[in-house]
This record gives C-alpha cells, sequence and structure tokens, in this order.
C-alpha cells in the first residue's frame, strides 16, 4: 500500500502524462490506484480560470473538489488557509476541553498546568502553521483562544475596588504568562522553515514549488547574490507568499554566508545548537538558542535586582504600567530610593550583538517606550516625576556586555558583573 502520493503540474495535460506513467508503473509492481480515494484539484486564485470538472486518465476518472485533506492538512483550490486555521482551532478546543479539569485543579501548580498547554494544547493548534497566511482577523481569533485557555490556568482575581471576583483582563494574562503568546510563536517557526526551504535546492519538490519569478509574486523575503558558483548566476530572487517580511541587505549577506559555508560543508551546524545551520538559525530563531537567551535575560534581571535590594531599594520585579497613550506595558525592573528620591527603571534585552552603536540605540529605544509611563508609576509610588529616569541595558546573547551598558551599571553603582 502506497499512501499520501502527492502529483503537481502547471497544467492539466502534464497531470494526464504524469498520472498515466504512475498508473502503468504501478501494475507492474502489483498496485492499482483507487480512483474514489483519489481527488484532483485546480489551484489559482484567478476567479475567472476555467474549471473543468472531473479528469479523465485511461479509464478512471478522478473527481475534481475544491478542498481536500493532505498530511493532516487542509488545501483549497485558491491556497486560502482560513478553513485550515479555524479546523485548527477547533481541534485545539478538543485537546482543550479533553484536559480542561486538569487545568481547573488546585492539586495542579499553575506552571505544570502551562506546561500541558505548551505540550498537549499548542502542538495541535500550530500543526502546518509554517505555510499560514495570517490576516489581523485569524490572528485575533488565535489570541482568543489562547486567553480562554490561559483564563482556566490563571483562574478569577478578586477586584481591589469592588471585592468582587472578576476575569482576567488580556494584559493581566501576559504579565502572568512570560513566554511568547501563540503569536509570536508561529512567526520564527514560519521563518525556520523558509530557511530551510531556501537551502533545499533545485533538486527539492518544495523548493520549486516556492521559487516564483518576478512577474509571478510580489512578495520579497531575501535575494541570493553571486558566490562564485556559475549555477547561482544570475541573480535568483526567491519569493515566498505567505510570508510578508520587510527586510534589509543584512539578510541576505546573512543568507550568502549560509549558502557559502554549505559550499566547503556538508551540514554544517549551528554554533551553540546541534540542528543543521539555517537562515533561522542566524536570525536567532532557533529553540535552543532562544532558551539560552531567556535564561540569560532572567540571570541579568535577578542579578541586577538582588544588588538594588542590597543597596537599600525598593525593587519590583515585572511591573504593570501604562502610558500617557493608555498603552499597557511592563516593565522588567522599577526601583526605587526613598533616601535620595529616586527612582529608575531598567529593562535588560538580550539580543544578538550586532555594531557599536546597538547599545546606545536600545537604550534610546527604551526610553521612547517607558518615559511616558512615569506619570502611572509616578502617582503609584508617590515619587515626583522629575526624580524618574529610564535606561534600557543591551547584554549579548553571545555573553557579551557593551561598554555603553557597563557604564550604566557602573553608574548605579552596580559593579558586580
Amino acid at each position: 500500500m502506497t499512501d499520501d502520493v502527492n502529483m503537481l503540474g502547471e497544467n492539466p495535460q502534464t497531470i494526464r502524462e504524469n498520472t498515466g506513467i504512475l498508473l502503468e508503473v504501478s501494475k507492474e509492481i502489483g498496485l492499482e490506484v483507487n480512483p474514489e480515494k483519489t481527488k484532483y484539484m485546480i489551484m489559482s486564485r484567478d476567479e475567472i480560470i476555467v474549471r473543468n470538472g472531473n479528469i479523465k486518465i485511461g479509464n478512471l476518472s478522478f473527481e475534481e473538489v475544491e478542498k481536500f485533506k493532505y498530511l493532516g492538512a487542509t488545501v483549497t483550490n485558491i491556497n486560502d488557509t482560513r478553513d485550515e486555521i479555524k479546523h485548527r482551532i477547533n481541534m485545539g478546543n478538543s485537546c482543550y476541553y479533553s484536559v480542561e479539569k486538569l487545568l481547573s485543579s488546585s492539586l495542579l501548580s499553575k506552571t505544570l498546568k502551562v506546561r500541558i498547554y505548551k505540550t498537549v494544547i499548542l502542538p495541535v493548534v500550530l500543526y502546518g502553521c509554517e505555510t499560514w497566511t495570517l490576516s489581523l482577523r485569524e490572528e485575533q481569533r488565535l489570541r482568543v483562544f489562547e486567553n480562554k485557555v490561559f483564563r482556566k490556568i490563571f483562574g478569577a482575581k478578586r477586584d481591589e475596588v469592588t471585592g468582587e471576583w472578576r476575569k482576567l483582563h488580556n494584559t493581566e494574562l501576559h504579565a502572568l504568562y512570560s513566554s511568547p503568546d501563540i503569536i509570536r510563536n508561529i512567526k520564527p517557526r514560519r521563518l525556520r522553515w523558509a530557511g530551510h526551504v531556501a537551502l533545499m535546492g533545485e533538486s527539492r519538490n518544495a523548493y520549486r514549488v516556492w521559487l516564483f519569478n518576478d512577474a509571478v509574486s510580489t512578495t520579497r523575503l531575501f535575494s541570493i547574490d553571486e558566490i562564485g558558483d556559475s549555477e547561482m548566476r544570475p541573480r535568483i530572487r526567491h519569493r515566498l507568499p505567505g510570508i510578508h517580511l520587510t527586510v534589509g541587505e543584512n539578510l541576505g549577506k546573512k543568507l550568502n554566508q549560509i549558502c557559502a559555508r554549505q559550499k566547503f560543508q556538508h551540514n554544517p551546524l549551528s554554533p551553540g545548537c546541534n540542528e543543521t545551520e539555517t537562515l533561522g538559525h542566524v536570525l536567532g530563531f532557533c529553540r535552543k538558542m532562544e532558551l539560552l537567551r531567556n535564561n540569560r535575560h532572567h540571570k541579568a534581571r535577578t542579578g541586577i535586582a538582588d544588588v538594588l535590594k542590597r543597596r537599600g531599594w525598593e525593587v519590583y520585579e515585572e511591573i504593570h504600567c501604562v502610558s500617557s497613550l493608555d498603552s499597557n506595558r511592563r516593565a522588567d525592573i522599577v526601583a526605587i530610593h526613598r533616601t535620595q528620591s529616586k527612582g529608575i527603571i531598567l529593562d535588560p534585552t538580550i539580543r544578538f550583538e550586532r555594531d557599536a552603536l546597538q547599545a546606545q540605540h536600545v537604550d534610546e529605544e527604551k526610553k521612547s517606550i517607558y518615559e511616558s509611563c512615569i506619570p502611572y508609576l509616578s502617582e503609584k509610588y508617590n515619587l515626583p516625576t522629575s526624580q524618574w529616569s529610564v535606561s534600557g541595558l543591551l547584554f549579548g546573547a553571545r555573553g557579551t556586555l557593551p561598554k555603553f551598558t557597563w557604564n550604566i551599571l557602573k553608574a548605579l553603582g552596580l559593579r558586580f558583573f
């Protein structure tokens, strides 16, 4: 028995020829094609395309359909992923209700419940998400589903004003759930898949399907410049439908570096990881490296907080605050020195090292985000707004400490690294 065989062609004539060859070869080895389980579909977003109905090949007739299941995912004739996303959410609901008693049990810790969500529910919802095209409506549906699960995990909260129990707001849920949300989980997976496809080569079907000419697609992901191989000339432009990214020249250079290493090494491994190096690894979307960055961020935050506490500061971690534009933020560290009448907002950030000015840019970025939250924190902690300051602290993902960050820590008296 042979299952999940998929044949692609640019026109019906190609499909007839290839399927005829398949039928003949199958008979030679004693296999027959089941016409009832074999479907035919024309995939095009052009509404005026002529659809001829069933296709007949030899003595067999194959039904033309608008959608069918392939490898557990729904494929439609207009390449629309909305039905698939809706089906994935329904499957996630089935998993959710199967473990609902565990998620609401008082015998299990919230950490264990979150782990159940990540290992049982989330993989079912995100199956095949690498090929999704997400609109704002689809993103909202996925977030609504995830927030429903989180409300079951974290329970209700007693209102400080009315004293009544109420559901947690979305901002409160995100503050309690420290990992990336479901949308931020999808985007790195799509980029990792794009990196794998880009390195497959023209001998692989996935590479050929995803490789389009300039006149066919309008979504540019990256381009490969000449790297000395005559087969790479002229420049090949990779067009990946469904992945909308705005990237610059640096991404092309990074991809060139991977291709160059692939020429001299067989499946080179990414530094710090045992996986074959892809574009996703270079851009920092490797799961192992992500865990290392998260661990380094936690160490940096807790280390700074502990030293501040020993120096007589009031320290609050992961504090929810509201900007002057009513945007919800979460500050990593809010520290107050009552004797000196001084307050600081510190936000350590872990990023891959890029250039000498990166730390300064991170500091400016954090100031633009959190300075608008100073009036809210000033009222909350009863400290004048003029006594507050914001500092963004960049720590290199590879373990480096920029001089700019060192000078900020030194000015605060935090010379402990």
